[in-house]
């Protein structure tokens, strides 16, 4: 999904906006799948913004207008429809490693939370077990195969 600020005017949209991303698999920048429900900060002002497939922030559309001009604000009415481009799965999501960079230049003691693979207690979030899998098996894959081929009979 492209980045852009989604404007939520209603704090029913507001909600719905969060739970639409969520299914998309869109979740907040440190790993959390939970409702914000600070609607009420901003009340018919509030945005929320969306870059590399993460909600980074919330603030109020002029913040928005002002500091983030590169972005595209659109409605919450906009991309809850279903025909809104907005709304269709990311095709081209960002890898995990370019996730990794973009957090640990934003606030680098909390880049593996914010690029959604451990919580904020430390744990390991379902993607980064996977991703950690991935990583082990990629860097010993060969020696996998050659030296360890009999215990965990490896087809070659």
């Amino acid at each position: 999904m492209e980045d852009i600020i989604i404007h939520c005017p209603t704090k029913d949209e507001w909600v719905k906006v969060q739970e639409e991303l969520f299914k998309r698999g869109i979740y907040w920048c440190y790993g959390d799948k939970e409702i914000f429900k600070s609607w009420g900060d901003y009340e018919k002002e509030s945005c929320l913004r969306v870059e590399y497939n993460r909600i980074y922030s919330y603030c109020n559309k002029e913040y928005y207008q002002k500091h983030y001009s590169h972005i595209k604000i659109i409605t919450a009415k906009e991309f809850l429809t279903p025909s809104s481009e907005q709304n269709k799965p990311a095709e081209n999501k960002m890898s995990i490693i370019d996730n990794i960079k973009l957090a640990r230049k934003s606030e680098p003691e909390n880049s593996l939370v914010q690029a959604g693979l451990m919580n904020m207690d430390e744990t390991l979030t379902a993607e980064g077990e996977s991703v950690l899998k991935d990583i082990l098996i990629q860097e010993f894959k060969e020696k996998m195969k050659t030296e360890y081929a009999d215990i965990l009979k490896l087809e070659n």
